[in-house]
């Protein structure tokens, strides 16, 4: 079956220690119908001679002061075609045969909007520290939780459009609302299969940015639950995503998959102690 185009955007500021690890991760998958736009906010740090480097590789690239991360993706997708997009930060990476596997269960069903595998992560120097391994989607997990590793998610042009793109209202969630936007009209699915790495260092968003992440739930949960704050009933369900996420491990493990580790990021305790090492 013809396989569909992949548009694919890298937004970055000053990652040059990690970027051309990003760049290569997506060029070395060797998809043939691929365009692949770096949109960089104008680094100081070596970033500019990395993206030099792989320019005559790159269907395009730019270099400007942008109004935040979503906006960054916005106007990278700008300058790309492709029926399925996708946007991979400047300090993650795509596992080898990602593409191939999200392009393949796109053309196997015409009415997927939005696809997700499993993610793994890497501290600075890539050690496996816990992975993100899900049981099937579920929309009452997503309205609660984001349980897409947007590292390792994939959505038709279709359901860009009908969403708007991403909104900038939010600055940590923005990706999560995408989801939760397309996923309350679309079709979605999750493919076990580990696509991805993020990865987990000291000026990361996720590591510098946790009071804003605070606002943007409460946003989230007052949009798509109809109040602001995590009840009994949430705590609930995020223990059973866990269970589930065990579970998950367990049979794959039986069935002689092998993961690089087997601590679940959705086990708190455990996952915390890791990447606080880091």
């Amino acid at each position: 079956m013809p396989l569909p185009s992949i548009a694919i955007v890298t937004p970055s500021l000053n990652q040059g220690r990690y970027l051309e690890q990003t760049i290569r991760s997506v060029l070395e998958q060797g998809y043939p119908n691929l365009q692949y736009w770096v949109q960089d906010g104008g680094s100081t740090d070596e970033s500019l001679e990395i993206i030099k480097k792989y320019a005559p590789r790159l269907t395009g690239w730019a270099s400007a002061p942008d109004k935040g991360h979503a906006d960054a993706v916005n106007r990278g997708f700008a300058n790309i075609q492709g029926e399925v997009m996708a946007f991979i930060n400047s300090d993650d990476y795509y596992l080898p045969g990602a593409l191939q596997a999200a392009a393949e269960a796109f053309a196997a069903d015409p009415g997927l909007d939005f696809l997700y595998g499993d993610a793994v992560y890497v501290s600075p120097d890539d050690r496996p520290l816990v992975i993100d391994v899900l049981p099937d989607y579920n929309w009452e997990d997503l309205r609660r939780i984001c349980i897409v590793p947007q590292q390792a998610s994939f959505w038709r042009r279709r359901a860009w459009e009908a969403a708007g793109g991403l909104g900038r209202e939010m600055w940590f969630s923005f990706d999560y609302e995408f989801f939760l936007k397309v996923a309350e009209h679309g079709r979605v699915r999750h493919i076990p299969r580990l696509m991805a790495a993020y990865r987990h260092h000291r000026q990361a968003k996720t590591s510098t940015g946790k009071g804003r992440w605070g606002e943007d739930d409460r946003k989230l949960r007052e949009r798509y639950l109809g109040r602001s704050e995590w009840n009994r009933a949430d705590w609930l369900r995020l223990k059973w995503l866990t269970a589930r996420q065990v579970a998950a491990i367990g049979w794959r493990l039986m069935k002689g998959e092998r993961f690089p580790t087997i601590v679940p990021a959705r086990w708190q305790r455990v996952a915390r102690r890791r990447m606080e090492k880091i």
